[in-house]
């Protein structure tokens, strides 16, 4: 066959391939997708090097503060703060970028997709300028990405308030401020001159065993970083009290004076909560603080009714424990709009100003539907504690280095923190303040008749170790001072 005779049929061949491949649907060129392997995501030096005033907001974030490559694979199309704890001085906030994928033109008016699938984490979500927390895809065109920023600088707040106790001969007390590291320093004075220094985690200091003279005494308090996290704050100004007068015969022996020059009742991070919640599971104390109507109903996701906290429709089993349905959780659905997670329920209404029992753990909404989180005061009487996932805390809970203790009985007071009053778990007494810390030291008590009482609550140390927290009772301590059996110090 000839040359141009074999060029004719390799045409006529080509030809006739791309008309029934055309007529097939099928061509050479079109859209594709492509997986986006890796992601890079760079801080703006601003907040790298973000420093706060004491009295500064953290700062609002915008998309600018943070860049991806110029790549057309991926967007930053939403950034937002990330939980509250970490949003002070001397904090590692966290930071919430949305990625959004993009498409890219191609000639002939194809395009090229790109998504996310798989997995993200440290390998392949490189951060400059902060640490990798952990990365979520949200359906094939959008990955959720949370980072860490370095501590922020800044000086703290310096406390407030600083006076004598009225009632507690050398007891010092302040104000902590809004943006505080939680330590303190503590200058005791006496006739101008430094008696002592201290460095506590608490807002009260008894500095009567320093006073072992006659004279003048004022103490002076400022905020301090004190914690490896701490390390980017700055002490604060110092406030000074007014003079306290020892005279004669009032003077101190020394003892009771502080290991170290240091007050610290949490500053072991690691601390259990099963070192002071030994017997936890059957607190007898009454919370007479609280209203009696403080019950309330909640929309129980197992069987798509209301029911009346705490929503256990089996009630108490003959052991006493709590028993609870095990139906299914699918008469109602979560969704999230912006930053909030919402609840629809099975008839298709928005749980508002209300709670929710979904899974066995109750859950708060606001009069707009979106879940709470942190502190929830209902009135003046009626606190709870909602975990970061939303859902109600009980027994014991330790919220920035402070215990709490939320009621565990099932009923109507399910929930509630302990407040003003001495709480019996299991064998042991503790004692809430009027903001339900647990307190430690003494605690004045004062009776309807007038009477004060004084109670004396083991502090964190060394020599006390499993006691800590737990009132003394019949016994002896700061060197021979007698308790009586129930508590209160034999004078």
């Amino acid at each position: 066959m000839s040359y141009k005779k074999t060029l004719n049929a390799a045409i006529f061949m080509l030809v006739l391939t791309i008309l029934v491949m055309s007529l097939s649907g099928i061509s050479f060129a079109g859209d594709t997708s492509v997986r986006i392997s890796s992601v890079r995501i760079t801080v703006s030096d601003y907040l790298k090097t973000l420093e706060l005033d004491g009295n500064d907001q953290i700062p609002s974030l915008s998309e600018s503060d943070f860049s991806v490559p110029d790549n057309n694979q991926y967007e930053i199309s939403k950034v937002t703060w990330l939980g509250n704890d970490t949003l002070n001085i001397g904090g590692t906030p966290n930071v919430e970028v949305y990625l959004t994928s993009l498409e890219k033109e191609r000639s002939n008016d194809y395009y090229t997709y790109y998504y996310f699938s798989g997995t993200y984490d440290s390998t392949n979500v490189h951060v400059n300028g902060g640490n990798f927390v952990s990365a979520r895809t949200e359906g094939n065109y959008a990955l959720r990405v949370v980072i860490s920023l370095k501590g922020l600088k800044g000086t703290y707040q310096s406390p407030s308030a600083p006076v004598w106790s009225n009632s507690t001969l050398g007891l010092a007390m302040w104000t902590a401020p809004s943006n505080t590291s939680g330590y303190y320093k503590v200058s005791l004075y006496r006739d101008g001159v430094k008696a002592a220094n201290l460095i506590t985690d608490q807002t009260a200091l008894n500095l009567y065993p320093y006073m072992t003279n006659t004279g003048s005494y004022s103490f002076e308090v400022s905020t301090i970083p004190y914690t490896a996290l701490q390390k980017n704050g700055k002490e604060s100004s110092a406030v000074i009290s007014s003079n306290l007068n020892i005279n004669a015969g009032e003077t101190s022996d020394g003892s009771g004076q502080y290991t170290d020059s240091k007050y610290l009742l949490y500053s072991n991070n690691d601390l259990n909560g099963s070192q002071i919640a030994a017997g936890s599971s059957g607190s007898t104390a009454a919370i007479n603080d609280y209203n009696t109507g403080s019950a309330y109903t909640v929309y129980n996701s197992n069987n798509g009714q209301t029911t009346v906290l705490p929503g256990y429709e089996n009630g108490a089993s003959s052991s006493g424990t709590v028993t609870t349905n095990s139906g299914s959780y699918t008469t109602g659905s979560w969704f999230k709009e912006g930053n909030y997670w919402y609840f629809k329920t099975s008839n298709g209404s928005v749980v508002c100003d209300g709670w929710l029992m979904w899974k066995n753990a109750y859950y708060r909404f606001d009069s707009e539907g979106k879940m709470l989180t942190g502190f929830y005061h209902k009135d003046d009487y009626c606190t709870y504690y909602l975990s970061n996932s939303g859902a109600m805390k009980t027994g014991w809970v330790l919220i920035n280095n402070t215990w709490y203790y939320m009621n565990p009985q099932a009923g109507e007071y399910y929930g509630l923190m302990y407040r003003n009053s001495v709480v019996n778990i299991g064998d042991k007494s503790y004692y809430f303040d009027a903001d339900g810390k647990m307190r430690t030291g003494w605690v004045i008590i004062r009776y309807d008749s007038g009477i004060d009482q004084y109670y004396y609550f083991y502090p964190k140390t060394a020599e006390n170790g499993n006691n800590y927290g737990h009132m003394a009772k019949g016994t002896t301590i700061l060197d021979g001072l007698t308790i009586a059996a129930d508590g209160h110090w034999v004078r």
